[in-house]
């Protein structure tokens, strides 16, 4: 009986999390790990434990580098964390990303949860580098307004290793800066959402990274930088959507890098910014909508914010 892929992320998320340390050291552990990663379903194990321990066996016995050895000891312990580790992570992100969000707006979701999946396939057009890319979020619509926005993070458990694991901070500041509180209705071809809000959140996870992943904020920040710079990549013959929605992307990423504070009208004072008084933080109020006198609406709320973030940071 093969594992169940929603039991391999599971087991994979754990190894990776133990191996954040040593993962950028070890090449060849590096190699022999993906091997493994890409075989999970021709494993047979019936739980999660039974292919741990299988996992471990094989991971000892392919010649890994001592650092490894040592480290596969805490795997096991590990696992039982791993669902922890992750809300751990979002409830960080989403304090943060809240916070940061009402200096200059309104924090329309009365709630956030997160939800968790996986996936057999892979989701990117991409030649994966080693353990990279075995994950993704969405934010997917709401069936009634008054319903908790979901952040939703599938797993892909062939290509979860450590710098997958790593980018998942990134990716939830990427679904709580640009996707929960969007004002416009979603599209995969909306250059603004897409990419100039991507940068902002990309920022913003560089600045957060030691809060939202406390055990190697730098193996999170590379993982974030490639994974952000993986999603703009185009080449001759890539598939629709994907040749489209990178194109806005790109097209929205690159509107921002080249509109500096100075350029966009925008700055905050206690930034050292000349530009626009500074908005003062107002305290947070589920549900609060705009206030009457002079706010702008959501729609222009959501680019005064990208430009003062922007400015901030």
């Amino acid at each position: 009986m093969a594992i169940d892929p929603g039991d391999a992320w599971r087991v994979h998320a754990a190894l990776a999390h133990q191996l954040l340390d040593t993962w950028p050291v070890c090449p060849v552990a590096q190699q022999i790990i993906q091997s493994e990663l890409e075989g999970w379903s021709l494993r047979a194990a019936d739980n999660a434990d039974t292919y741990l321990r299988l996992l471990i066996g094989r991971l000892r016995s392919a010649g890994v580098e001592q650092r490894v050895l040592d480290a596969l000891d805490g795997v096991q312990d590990e696992l039982e964390h791993v669902d922890e580790h992750l809300d751990s992570m979002f409830q960080a992100a989403l304090a943060l990303a809240r916070d940061c969000y009402q200096h200059w707006a309104d924090w329309s979701a009365a709630s956030v949860d997160l939800a968790k999946g996986a996936r057999e396939t892979r989701v990117y057009p991409d030649n994966a580098s080693l353990g990279e890319l075995g994950v993704v979020a969405c934010v997917p619509p709401r069936e009634e307004p008054e319903a908790p926005a979901i952040v939703k993070l599938t797993f892909i458990p062939g290509l979860l290793g450590p710098p997958s694991w790593a980018s998942v901070p990134y990716l939830l500041c990427h679904e709580l800066i640009c996707h929960v509180n969007q004002a416009a209705p979603m599209s995969s071809e909306d250059p603004f959402g897409g990419g100039w809000m991507d940068l902002v959140a990309l920022q913003l996870h560089n600045h957060w990274a030691e809060e939202i992943f406390p055990w190697a904020p730098a193996l999170a920040r590379s993982a974030a930088a490639r994974l952000s710079d993986d999603v703009l990549r185009r080449w001759h013959g890539l598939e629709e959507p994907h040749m489209t929605t990178r194109a806005v992307r790109s097209q929205g990423s690159g509107g921002l890098r080249h509109t500096g504070p100075a350029e966009a009208g925008v700055g905050c004072a206690e930034h050292g910014g000349p530009g626009l008084p500074h908005l003062p933080r107002r305290p947070y109020r589920p549900g609060r909508g705009p206030d009457p006198a002079g706010v702008p609406r959501p729609a222009v709320q959501i680019r005064h914010l990208a430009l003062r973030i922007h400015a901030a940071v």
